[in-house]
């Protein structure tokens, strides 16, 4: 599990919530150390803020399936551009679930358990291509 968000406190609070669910959590706070951080680690799920400094979190949430096609993504935001981003992301063939800031804990542990109960076709699907 890896957990992504600017607001310190906000990451040590979901690691410490996954670490105490049985789950083996990491954090980091921007989207190049998430990126880096998940190409070092055997991770299942990445819960992934859309707003993030040094890469939004749509990015990095592609750069990861990128290099772990099986990993789960889960995106948060509570912010209108954040919103926005998913959107988009959506309509160019990304395929990421989204939950609103503030996320009540026992949907999200019941979000993360059901996409590690799905089987793996539910992995990341990376946008088409544009073709040039």
């Amino acid at each position: 599990m890896l957990v992504v968000d600017d607001d310190t406190s906000v990451a040590q609070t979901l690691a410490w919530l996954f670490q105490n669910s049985g789950y083996v959590a990491a954090m980091a706070h921007n989207g190049r150390d998430a990126i880096e951080l998940a190409a070092r680690m055997n991770i299942d799920v990445a819960l992934v803020d859309i707003i993030l400094p040094e890469g939004n979190g749509i990015e990095t949430a592609l750069a990861i399936c990128q290099n772990k096609p099986g990993c789960k993504i889960l995106l948060m935001s509570g912010d209108p551009e954040g919103v926005h981003l998913f959107e988009s992301a959506k309509q160019r063939g990304a395929h990421f679930q989204l939950l609103a800031k503030p996320i009540p804990l026992p949907e999200l542990l019941e979000s993360v358990s059901g996409l590690l109960s799905e089987d793996s076709q539910t992995g990341c699907k990376l946008p088409r291509q544009e073709a040039s």
